[in-house]
């Protein structure tokens, strides 16, 4: 019943969005791929247009996002052939241009391989791709809960995919993080990933904390995707 509430809403979001015309919907991430969690995972959607948004469209599109709720992450293209190419983008309230990063293609070709071609070296792409994402984020992008659990759990699916050469749930990420970080630290993360309540913190000690850890995998996974010639 969970996936299903999910669908729901993007079919809700597809509606609102009539007008545009989209060439097509696609969804990724749990809700198409697994361990999706109603209320608690993120829906995943890059949402493919005929043109550009106009301002208009633009403004009908941030409505919509603001009925769905901060879960809905959304980005929304013309041309998926460049990678490096940014699109406009909605997620947990924020707004602006992104890249759809070569994470979120593999796992669109796991949902639509006739649509959307295959990544090769997956391992290697996630790992660059998580280091990409999180190398540069100051210490006050953890002040939101939202974030830490995102940097951790990315990490751990980075972690996860060299050792097995595929792509991981954020589940089994979340099961992996007692071997990568402080068992509060996983205990937390866990916890919320259920829907539990979080325990009272410091919001300045804990983004700290996770500033710090996510430093720290980050070097132990460069360090890993490294060749052995070149590791001193």
């Amino acid at each position: 019943m969970s996936r299903q509430e999910g669908l729901a809403v993007v079919q809700r979001h597809r509606e609102l969005l009539e007008p545009l015309s989209a060439k097509g919907f696609h969804v990724h991430g749990s809700l198409a791929l697994g361990g999706y969690h109603h209320g608690i995972s993120d829906i995943d959607l890059v949402v493919e247009l005929e043109h550009g948004l106009t301002g208009e469209e633009r403004e009908l599109v941030t409505q919509a996002h603001r009925r769905a709720g901060p879960l809905l992450s959304a980005a929304y293209l013309v041309d998926r052939k460049d990678s490096e190419q940014s699109h406009p983008t909605w997620t947990h309230g924020w707004q602006g241009d992104r890249r759809v990063s070569l994470i979120t293609r593999a796992e669109l070709h796991e949902a639509y391989p006739s649509l959307w071609p295959e990544i090769p070296d997956v391992p290697g792409v996630v790992v660059a791709e998580v280091i990409r994402a999180w190398r540069r984020e100051p210490p006050w992008t953890y002040l939101r809960t939202e974030y830490v659990d995102l940097a951790l759990t990315s990490l751990a699916r980075a972690h996860l995919t060299l050792g097995s050469g595929r792509l991981t749930s954020k589940d089994d990420a979340v099961g992996h993080l007692p071997q990568l970080v402080s068992a509060r630290l996983a205990t937390q993360v866990a916890d919320r990933r259920q829907g539990g309540d979080a325990p009272r913190h410091n919001r300045i000690s804990r983004a700290a904390t996770a500033w710090w850890t996510v430093r720290q995998l980050l070097r132990g996974l460069s360090a890993k995707d490294q060749p052995e010639s070149e590791r001193t």
